[in-house]
């Protein structure tokens, strides 16, 4: 003869069931949680990966270019007239900012003197070769008795040879693509403007609190 189950024996196995299935999910949980691993990536390996100079320029591109040779306070596709790898630079201290704008409107005057004067230098060697050839090529005697006419031929193959460097120059200078921008690519880095900052602060402060009896005075043999 079977005996129905009392209220208070349903309710001890309603709560030994709730009990087995709170610790099977809590054990799933964990289990989970074990399998899963987070890193981090490691900044200091990137940065041995792809090592860079942090530099400031006086001018920027709109588009970053594609292979940086420094860091910078903005993107600068940079480039120039010269075939060497060269990066401008200069061993003057810092100065004063200038309007934005300036540096380029300076090298744009800049470049345009420096072409007047190369096609000044180059009417100057023609006019004087026509002249050395029409001396030499004249029946009169020259003016000047201690010039001879092999002197004067001389002067005349000199002009000559000056004249095609000066044209072969002025051609290969011609040739070679007008950039706006002389100087190294860079790539935009958030910091480079704040490290200036605070490299020109330490140099600032040194100066000032440094003694004036040491100033001016050299050590060592």
């Amino acid at each position: 003869m079977t005996h129905a189950a009392s209220p208070r024996q349903l309710r001890a196995a309603e709560q030994d069931r709730r009990l087995w299935l709170a610790i099977a999910a809590s054990v799933l949980f964990h289990g989970l949680l074990l399998m899963l691993h987070f890193t981090f990536p490691d900044a200091s390996q990137v940065m041995r990966e792809r090592a860079l100079d942090i530099i400031l320029v006086n001018a920027k591109s709109a588009r970053k270019p594609h292979d940086a040779q420094a860091l910078a306070q903005a993107n600068l596709d940079g480039g120039g007239n010269v075939d060497d790898n060269r990066r401008a630079k200069t061993p003057l201290p810092p100065t004063q900012r200038q309007t934005e704008g300036n540096d380029v409107q300076q090298m744009q005057r800049r470049v345009q003197e420096l072409e007047s004067a190369q096609q000044k230098l180059l009417t100057q060697a023609k006019s004087l070769r026509h002249v050395a050839s029409d001396t030499t090529q004249s029946e009169q005697p020259a003016p000047v008795p201690s010039v001879s006419g092999f002197d004067l031929a001389e002067t005349a193959r000199a002009m000559a040879r000056l004249e095609g460097e000066i044209a072969k120059t002025a051609d290969e200078y011609s040739k070679k693509p007008r950039k706006k921008f002389v100087g190294a690519r860079t790539e935009e880095y958030a910091l480079a403007a704040y490290l200036d900052a605070w490299k020109q602060k330490i140099e600032r402060i040194g100066t000032l609190n440094y003694p004036e009896e040491a100033r001016g005075k050299l050590y060592g043999a």
